[in-house]
């Protein structure tokens, strides 16, 4: 960023308040400096990860479950490839709700039957195979 500032090849056009743009001060018309004190105040916070939650879980109950978002969201993402669904768009709550939990509860539907059938096959193919 220094090089680009020093080359003349960051412009104000070029400024967005993302990334490390919120470090840049800008002077006069053209005139762009790097915000030195605003980049080592967020410095503080490198490395440390928060959660805003308005759950009365524990700490410890939140952070565990957030580690295993993952899952869910493989499932969304599975779900709605093997489906072949497309977006749907709520703007009430209620409805919004609901359609979470439709698609919930297909996921767990799907998953159970795909296990079953696994294990309905493995089932039939051990008693097929000669002993």
């Amino acid at each position: 960023m220094e090089k680009q500032i020093k080359a003349g090849k960051l412009t104000k056009s070029n400024i967005n308040i993302q990334g490390y743009n919120k470090y840049l001060k800008l002077s006069g018309e053209v005139s762009i400096e790097i915000d030195y004190e605003k980049y080592n105040q967020d410095k503080v916070w490198d490395g440390l990860k928060g959660y805003v939650t308005n759950t009365r879980l524990t700490d410890a109950a939140v952070m565990e479950i957030y580690k295993n978002l993952w899952h869910i969201e493989k499932a969304f993402r599975m779900s709605k490839t093997d489906l072949r669904l497309r977006p749907v768009y709520h703007r009430l709550q209620n409805r919004i709700e609901a359609h979470l939990c439709l698609l919930l509860q297909l996921i767990v539907f799907i998953r159970n039957w795909k296990e079953f059938y696994i294990i309905k096959n493995q089932h039939f193919r051990s008693k097929k195979q000669p002993n």
